[in-house]
């Protein structure tokens, strides 16, 4: 026990802020999931119709050019998932700000005792999670047209780049979020910047 002398003497213990960190992060993580859940039922038709939309991009990457080997094709699913990634979680986070202000919950989110970063946090990774099931749904397509040992051969020959340049890619396109929702902030209108960039 230490006795602080500034600005009064009361004595300090050792926190326990460290160990519930990781509960109070998975506690925003699964907030996230409800929100996003209540996203899909309310706006079910409009995710629809940008899926398929989607969907037909991916396959038009796939038949634009002939694929050779796995390796090809694992790199042009690999391009396909990170732009893919990219492009939900740079909206996602340019826009976090103006749907909070148009449901009326800023001031709620804002005035909570969890820290700013740990909301944002909470917001990549079910983001991130979410996108990520269809980009896996968009991996078993390939494969059932391509084949299966094409593309596991590609994704094995390639495995230590997918990790490094997506991890990095991931973290870059995060930071690239994070600007666009504090102009969102400041300006109050990004909706334009956000569609440049994707």
């Amino acid at each position: 026990m230490k006795l602080i002398f500034w600005p009064l003497f009361v004595p300090t213990y050792p926190s326990k802020e460290v160990s519930r960190l990781p509960l109070q992060i998975l506690n925003v993580v699964l907030a996230s999931f409800l929100k996003k859940r209540a996203e899909y039922r309310r706006y079910w038709f409009d995710f629809t119709v940008g899926l398929i939309i989607k969907f037909v991009f991916f396959l038009g990457t796939l038949y634009a050019s002939p694929i050779q080997t796995g390796k090809e094709a694992t790199l042009k699913l690999f391009g396909f998932s990170l732009w893919y990634l990219s492009a939900h979680l740079i909206s996602k986070l340019g826009n976090t700000v103006i749907e909070e202000a148009y449901l009326g919950t800023a001031e709620q989110v804002l005035s909570t005792k969890t820290p700013p970063w740990q909301v944002l946090m909470g917001v990549v990774i079910a983001e991130i999670a979410l996108s990520s099931v269809w980009v896996v749904l968009f991996f078993i397509c390939a494969a059932l047209m391509i084949g299966f040992s094409e593309i596991l051969s590609g994704i094995l020959s390639m495995i230590t780049e997918i990790v490094v340049f997506g991890g990095v890619s991931l973290i870059g396109m995060t930071g690239i979020g994070v600007f666009i929702l504090g102009l969102s902030l400041r300006l109050k209108q990004v909706g334009a910047v956000t569609e440049v960039l994707l």
